[in-house]
């Protein structure tokens, strides 16, 4: 609080009917005695200079509004009483209990909308008696305001849904409408199961243009040939190694390590998609959970296929050097 901040100040007006009783009302520090613990407050009803102790002073936000108390529907405070009987004619009303005003009564800059705001389009018969039994606009609803402060918000919820799937909808809508949301997801997630089966043919085909063109200019006995000769080549038998020469031991080498390291991309490649799926469809990431799972069964396979392939090539290699001597 500094000088020229906006400010509410119990005091009594001097103009007031009621000048006996001490009301809130608004203004703008100007002084501060700190040695006395005093500060001077420019009241903005009366326009006079009145000064109040600390205890009678509740700063306002810089970024609300100040709140328009005047003399007329300003809420008397009087302590001890947790209601005070007023003229004929004038509503019962029930007033704070402690000196100091609840937080509450301060403007909420953060407020989507204002209470009784709809009502600019009626004529306000509720708002009006709201202000008449001593609602503050922009203050919380209750006898000490600790009430909600916006509207209760009307949701649009979609026919012939559970209750459990409207209330997921909500937390996944952000603000926008439910009916787009669910469009949104089932869109979502289509596209997403479209792009893994994509994903899958591709890896599950592996298969280039020259490999097409050969197949269809071999015929189809070159294909029973080829079913073999692949067989040959991912058979890792010790027994079968022995037989293979060391240009066939090279190549079935190269092979499983060039196929370790595509199943180390394809398993990095399908945790990311986990990663993105887990919060969104646990369905989906449980299946591109069991899809890791086999892919990491097929590196381990590999791997041992791979690890007897070098160690038949060492064994030949240590052999070739003892026929030496």
């Amino acid at each position: 609080m500094e000088v020229g901040s906006k400010v509410l100040c119990r005091h009594a007006l001097s103009s007031s009917a009621d000048s006996i009783i001490p009301l809130w009302h608004p203004g703008v520090v100007d002084a501060i005695l700190h040695a006395d613990e005093v500060v001077s407050v420019q009241c903005t009803p009366c326009s006079s200079v009145v000064e109040c102790a600390l205890d009678k002073i509740v700063p306002l936000p810089s970024e609300s509004q100040s709140l328009q108390l005047s003399p007329s529907n300003a809420i008397p405070i009087e302590p001890g009483n947790s209601s005070t009987s007023f003229e004929k004619g004038d509503l019962l009303s029930e007033t704070f209990t402690d000196d100091e005003p609840p937080s509450e009564w301060l403007l909420n800059p953060t407020a989507v909308s204002a209470l009784g705001e709809w009502e600019k389009h009626t004529k306000g018969i509720g708002s009006r008696l709201m202000s008449l039994m001593g609602y503050v606009a922009g203050a919380g609803l209750g006898r000490r305001q600790e009430g909600r402060v916006e509207p209760v918000p009307a949701y649009l919820y979609p026919p012939g849904v559970s209750l459990d799937r409207c209330m997921e909808l909500r937390e996944k809508s952000g603000g926008e409408d439910l009916l787009q949301v669910e469009k949104r997801l089932k869109k979502d997630q289509l596209r997403e199961e479209k792009r893994i089966k994509r994903e899958e043919e591709r890896i599950s085909a592996n298969t280039s243009v020259f490999d097409i063109i050969n197949n269809q200019l071999a015929g189809p006995g070159a294909k029973k040939d080829r079913m073999k000769a692949s067989k040959d080549s991912v058979n890792v038998d010790k027994s079968h190694l022995k037989t293979n020469s060391s240009k066939e031991l090279n190549l079935k080498g190269y092979q499983l390590g060039q196929r370790s390291a595509q199943l180390e991309r394809e398993i990095v490649h399908l945790s990311q998609s986990m990663a993105r799926q887990a919060p969104r469809d646990k369905e989906a990431a449980g299946s591109i959970q069991k899809r890791i799972d086999e892919k990491k069964q097929e590196l381990e396979l590999t791997n041992r296929a791979q690890a007897r392939v070098s160690s038949e090539q060492n064994s030949r290699r240590e052999k070739k050097k003892y026929d030496i001597f």
